[in-house]
C-alpha cells in the first residue's frame, strides 16, 4: 500500500494552509471552521466534529470534510454511518483510489460484503500494487472467504491495461503462469481456434500463427518449432497455455509482479509517422492539461516533491492523432506541454505525466526537469486503464474530480 492510510494524517498537518491571502470572506468562513474540525478530532471530540462538518458539507463538498467525517465515525465504531460517508462521496468521485479503499474497508466492517467487493475490484483495476495491502489489512478478515475475495486474490492480468477475466482461474506449474488459451489470446487480438483430433490449439494475428500442442514442449510459430518449458494443458475442461511464451510470441512485453500476483502485458509505443506541426495544434485545441502538485491534497500518494501532469483529450479523433505521431515525437510533445506549464508545479521533479481520453489512461511517463530536451519515454496501454483525474483548489488545500470529457 502507498500512503492510503495517511491520508487523514495528511488533512491534518494541511488544514492550517487553508486560510490564504485573496481569500473571501465565505472561503475565510470555512477555513475557520475547517481549523475546528481538526481541534474538535484532535481532542477526540468526534460527535462534535460530525456535527461541525456536517454543517461544512451543506455548503460545499471539501473531499477532506468528507474524510473526516467518516473516520470520526469509525473511531465511535460506527461503521454503518461511516460507510455511508464513503458511499455518498463515491457516488460523485467514483475512481478516487483512496476512497474506494477506505470506503472498502467500512463496507467490510459493517457487513456491506458485496460493496467491499465491488470497490475493491474497481481498486485493483486502477491500482494492481494494492492486493498485497488488501491480503494484509485486517478490515477484511471478514470477506475472505467469500467468492469474489479468493478471485481477487488469485493471480490478476492486465493486457493493455485492461484486466482479463477468467472462468478458469490463471495455474502456477513449475514457475510458469498458465492461461485459459481462449480468454488470453483473444484479449490479444488473436483469432483462436482448437483441432479436437490433434489437440492443438492455434492463434492467428497480423500474418502470424502459433501452433500449441496440448501436453507437449514442441510449439510451432509460423512454421518454425520452438521448444517451451512449461506445455499446454487442459484443466477442468479448459485449455491453458504458457503465458510468457504467448504474449512474447504475439510482441507483448511481460512483466510479473510476484508480491501482488499480477501479471502486466503491454506492448511498444506506436512508431507512427504522422505530421507533427499539423498535429500539434489540433491536439493543443482539443486537450487541457490537469496539473497535480504533491505538496498539495491529492488522491495519488505522492511525495511533497513530486507532481502529475494529466494530458485529457476532448476526443477520441485527438487520442488519435496522438497514436499517429511517432515513438519520439510523442514524448517530444510531452515534454513541451508540461514544460510550457511547469510554473504550476514549479519544485516538482520528476512530474509523472499520463494521456487520458474518456477516463482511461493510454500513456504514461516521467517529465524530469533536467531532462527537458530529450522525448519523454513512455509506456502503452493499448486498451487504456483506468484513470482517475482531479482538479486540486490549493486555496482550500482540496481536490476533487475533474469533469473530463
Amino acid at each position: 500500500m502507498k500512503k492510503i492510510l495517511c491520508f487523514f494524517l495528511l488533512f491534518v498537518l494541511l488544514c492550517s494552509s487553508v486560510g490564504v491571502q485573496g481569500a473571501t470572506e465565505t472561503e475565510d468562513s470555512v477555513s475557520q471552521r475547517l481549523h475546528q474540525i481538526q481541534e474538535l478530532y484532535e481532542g477526540k471530540r468526534y460527535e462534535d466534529c460530525i456535527e461541525m462538518c456536517e454543517q461544512v458539507l451543506v455548503e460545499a463538498p471539501y473531499t477532506k470534510v468528507y474524510y473526516c467525517l467518516g473516520f470520526s465515525y469509525y473511531k465511535l465504531k460506527q461503521y454503518d454511518e461511516a460507510f455511508e460517508v464513503f458511499s455518498s462521496y463515491l457516488k460523485e468521485n467514483p475512481l478516487d483510489e483512496n476512497a474506494l479503499y477506505q470506503g472498502a474497508r467500512f463496507a467490510a466492517l459493517c457487513g456491506e460484503r458485496e460493496q467491499c467487493g465491488i470497490w475493491l475490484k474497481r481498486l485493483v483495476e486502477m491500482d494492481d500494487t494494492e492486493k498485497q495491502a488488501i491480503s494484509n489489512d485486517s478490515a477484511f478478515d471478514s470477506v475472505r472467504e467469500e467468492e469474489w475475495y479468493q478471485n481477487l486474490m488469485e493471480i490478476s492480468v492486465f493486457i493493455g491495461g485492461e484486466q482479463v477475466e477468467f472462468d478458469v482461474p490463471p495455474l502456477i506449474y513449475n514457475d510458469r503462469t498458465l492461461l485459459p488459451m481462449r480468454a488470453v489470446l483473444e484479449a490479444f487480438g488473436a483469432v483462436v481456434s482448437y483441432d479436437g483430433e490433434t489437440r492443438t490449439a492455434k492463434a492467428e494475428k497480423d500474418g502470424m500463427t502459433i501452433e500449441i500442442p496440448i501436453d507437449s514442449t514442441i510449439v510451432t510459430v509460423n512454421g518454425t518449432e520452438q521448444e517451451i518449458d512449461v506445455p499446454a494443458m487442459i484443466v477442468e475442461g479448459r485449455t491453458l497455455v504458457p503465458l510468457r511464451f504467448v504474449g512474447e510470441a504475439l510482441d507483448g512485453i511481460v512483466h510479473w509482479d510476484e508480491t501482488n500476483r499480477v501479471v502486466n502485458i503491454l506492448f511498444s509505443v506506436p512508431d507512427g509517422q504522422g505530421n507533427y506541426e499539423s498535429a500539434v495544434k489540433e491536439m493543443n485545441e482539443k486537450s487541457t492539461l490537469y496539473l497535480v502538485d504533491g505538496a498539495w491534497l491529492e488522491p495519488y500518494a505522492m511525495d511533497v516533491t513530486e507532481g502529475m501532469a494529466i494530458l485529457v483529450f476532448h476526443d477520441e479523433q485527438a487520442l488519435e492523432l496522438f497514436h499517429q505521431l511517432s515513438a519520439e515525437d510523442k514524448g517530444r510533445y510531452l515534454n513541451r506541454v508540461v514544460y510550457e506549464q511547469f510554473a504550476q508545479v514549479i519544485g516538482c521533479n520528476p512530474v509523472y505525466t499520463r494521456v487520458v481520453w474518456n477516463n482511461k489512461m493510454y500513456y504514461e511517463g516521467q517529465f524530469v526537469y533536467e531532462k527537458r530536451g530529450t522525448p519523454m519515454e513512455l509506456l502503452y496501454y493499448s486498451n487504456g486503464k483506468l484513470c482517475n483525474v482531479i482538479e486540486q483548489d490549493k486555496e482550500m488545500n482540496d481536490y476533487k474530480m475533474a469533469a473530463v470529457h
